[in-house]
Formats: C-alpha cells, structure tokens, sequence
C-alpha cells in the first residue's frame, strides 16, 4: 500500500468514527448543551463542514502549483463566521455538505503520487506540504471532535446511548456482510479466493475469530484488566486462523460467525457509556471499548466491500445460494430495519412523514403488503401456477392502492401485520430445499429469476432499501 493510499484508508476511518460519534443525535439533542465550549454538536458539525469545504477548494490549486492563490484565515475569526453562517441549516443538510466537501477532496487526489503529497508547496504565508495541511489536518480534526462528541454524550446521556448506536452500526454492517455473499453458489463460497487466497467462507472464519478476540479484550477492558491484554502480529495471526479453520464447512464458519457476534453483543451489553468511553492504555496504543465495538462493524464493512469488489472484478452471475445463508441475511435486514424504526419516537410514529408524505404505519403496510404478495408467488412457484405478476411500472400505482386500503388502520393494526407476514415468509423457506430454490421462474425483476431471487429481492433487499432511507432522516 503507498503512502497515499494508506492516507486515504486513514481519512475514511476517521471519518467515519466522527459520523459513528454523531450517529444517535436526533431532534433537539443536536442543539441541546455544549458537546464544545459553546457550541453545540450542530455547530461541532458545522465547523467541521466549514473545513472540509476549504480543504476541498484549495486542494485543486495546490496539486497544481498555485497555492499563491490561497487566502490565509484567523481561526477563531473563520470558526465564528462559518459556524453562524450555517447555523440556520439542519443537521442533514451539514452532513451532506460534509460528504459533498469529501468527495471533491478525494476527486482532487485521484491519482495523486506519494511525491505530490510531501512536495513543498508556496502559499502567501510560508510553506507547506498536502500530505501535512490537508490529510493530517483532516485526520486529526475528525478524531479530534469524534473523542468531544463521544465524552459529551456519555457524560450527558444526551441523544441515543453510545451503546444501543454502536450496536445500531454493528447489526447494519453485519447485514450488508451477509448481503454481499448471497447469490453465490457452495463451490464459489468455498473455493474461490476472494482476497489473496481467503475465500468467502475463509472470510467468515476469520471475521468470526476476531469477534471473539475483541469479545475477550472487552470483557478484560471492563474489568480493569487491560494489562492482560496480548498484543498480536496480525499477518501471523491471521496465517494462523486460515490454515486452522480452512477445512471447516461454509455452514461451520457461518455460524461460528453468528455464534462469535452474538457472543460479543452479550459483553458489550454490560458496558456503561462511561466505560465506553473511558481510554485504554495498551503497550501499543490508546484505545477504548467504543473503539473496539467500532471496528467490529468495520471490520464487517472491509470484508463486505472486498467481497463486492471481487464480484464486480469477476462478473460472477447471481445464481442460487444455500438456504442457510438466505436465511440468516433475511433475519439480519429485518434486525438492521427494526433497530431504525427504533429511532423514531413512540408520539411521532403515526404522523412523522419519513420517506415522501408516508408515516411509519404506511411503511410497515406497504412492506408487509409486498411480503404477503411474495407468499403468495411463492406458493404458485411452488405449485407451478402463474404467478399474480405486478409489471415493473405498475408499481407506483399498486403501492398507492394498497396504501389507500390500510388508511383506516393503526399502526398497531399495521404492525402486526408487518410482523405476522415476515414469519410466515421465514417459515415458508424453511420448506423449500436448495433444488428448488433453484427453480427458474419467469418475472421481471432481476433477481436470478429463480424462486431463490425472489426471496432475495422481496425481503432482504427490501428491507434493506428502507433501512437507507430511515438510515438518512
């Protein structure tokens, strides 16, 4: 990896624990008290939004030798301007200023050498190199905030619990995980090297020995015992995994992976925002609990971002998988879906418009509408029937009329129902062997066209859609 590209990894995982360190802010928590000295953690993102885009307007000139072109600012005097000029904007609207600001920055250095970013560069004011005014700048800024916002909220209790918002992160990571391995065939999964020679089911195995590395380390950071913690080689550790765990069946490392999880969750469960928070002194860094839950569900988005990567790379068709795996997806995207709707209160739950003019009780309808309509098209796949086809523009229309037809309902009414159809899909698949998920069937949407696809796409990748969008508000 060169320098500029370990640069990069650096910036997006900083960028990332300051998004994780806001994730659980809602409503008046953003504006509530002082997550800084005067400012609340709007006005925190907002100056952190207002650096970003400087970064991102002159990063263009100085990799083009016209840093002259800069104009120098006092800090204290740019802080309090910026922050009042965006202090009429809402929390959503920084966040996507600060990721519009990123991308120009990343876009600025595509294809920027380790030379450009330690080259001496003149501006009005002296000199300076990319890789220090920029990157650094950038990286120790994100962890800078990241640790005020984090103290601030433990100390408080303001916001969702630092707990229940890593746990939030670390479902939605392991859902996507689970997702990116689907439509894979046993062979593939178990023989096909996806990274050097790891294989998916490799993956899994490794993911699943770190959950429970991380477990233990947590479980002695609780204690006060973090003297007892071993530092490791990680190359040599995880050469020792591979070779350890490579004769295990892709179904022994899925559920070493969800045993591991579940294991790690019960840990982290007893942890108190302040012994999240509080720092950890190992021989080889300051760490904390917060920080090892975090990698959990990083760890989990490297591995399913290298997986979709390698399928990109290698055009694999979607085909059917094995029906464990399906099974275990399916659950992980309803948990992901069922810990956003958790973000929204109880007394907004009926009126708050959260995807166009629909309430949560139409969210749940229409998901449970469609989950019906699959039970019902799988029973005629199953029975070699037509299927009750909805043409793919036709779907706007059908999606209204069914809305219409649950006006009169509660959301109680509603919710059973979103409940009630879900287990009878999870049921249904426990009847259907993986020969005959593998059955083609004739339908519009691109899922495989088999019966295995329209599990897919009418369950796991719908709940998934809406998560994203109740992931936004």
């Amino acid at each position: 990896m060169t320098n500029t590209e370990q640069w990069l990894y650096k910036i997006a995982y900083k960028r990332d624990e300051l998004l994780d360190s806001l994730d659980g802010l809602s409503g008046a928590a953003w504006t509530t008290g002082e997550a800084a000295p005067d400012w609340t953690a709007k006005d925190v993102l907002a100056h952190i939004a207002a650096w970003e885009v400087r970064a991102a307007t002159h990063l263009p000139d100085l990799l083009a030798g016209r840093g002259m072109s800069m104009v120098g600012v006092e800090a204290d005097a740019y802080n309090a301007e910026q922050v009042a000029l965006r202090r009429s904007r809402t929390p959503r609207e920084l966040l996507d200023e600060l990721a519009v600001a990123r991308q120009r920055v990343l876009d600025a250095l595509a294809g920027a050498s380790d030379d450009d970013l330690i080259k001496p560069r003149i501006v009005p004011w002296g000199e300076l190199t990319i890789e220090r005014w920029a990157l650094q700048e950038l990286y120790d800024h994100d962890a800078e905030h990241a640790a005020q916002l984090r103290t601030w909220r433990a100390t408080t209790g303001i916001g969702r619990s630092l707990r229940d918002s890593l746990v939030d992160r670390i479902a939605a990571e392991r859902a996507g995980l689970l997702i990116a391995c689907l439509g894979l065939d046993t062979d593939t999964l178990c023989s096909q090297p996806v990274m050097d020679d790891w294989t998916v089911k490799d993956t899994l195995a490794h993911v699943a020995a770190w959950d429970d590395a991380h477990t233990e380390r947590s479980r002695l950071s609780l204690a006060g015992r973090e003297s007892d913690i071993a530092s490791v080689d990680l190359d040599e550790r995880n050469a020792a995994l591979l070779a350890e765990r490579r004769g295990w069946s892709f179904d022994q490392a899925l559920q070493a992976a969800l045993d591991s999880r579940q294991r790690y969750i019960e840990v982290l469960g007893t942890a108190t925002n302040e012994q999240l928070v509080r720092p950890i002194h190992l021989p080889w860094r300051e760490t904390s609990v917060w920080e090892f839950a975090r990698w959990r569900a990083y760890h989990d988005r490297v591995h399913s971002r290298g997986i979709r990567a390698w399928r990109d790379a290698t055009r694999l068709p979607f085909v059917p998988g094995l029906r464990s795996l399906l099974k275990v997806a399916m659950v992980a995207a309803r948990d992901d879906l069922l810990r956003q709707i958790d973000h929204i209160p109880i007394d907004e739950r009926q009126t708050r418009r959260i995807m166009d003019d629909w309430t949560l009780r139409d969210l749940c309808g229409h998901i449970a509408d469609w989950d019906l309509y699959a039970f019902g098209a799988l029973r005629a796949i199953r029975e070699s029937r037509p299927l009750p086809v909805v043409a793919e523009q036709d779907v706007d229309r059908v999606n209204a009329q069914r809305r219409d037809a649950r006006r009169g309902q509660t959301l109680g009414q509603t919710w059973a129902d979103f409940e009630n159809s879900r287990t009878e899909l999870i049921g249904a698949l426990a009847s259907w062997d993986n020969e005959q998920l593998a059955r083609e069937v004739d339908y519009a949407f691109d899922w495989g066209r088999t019966a295995y696809g329209w599990f897919v796409g009418q369950t796991v990748d719908h709940d998934r859609e809406h998560a994203d969008v109740l992931r936004r508000l």
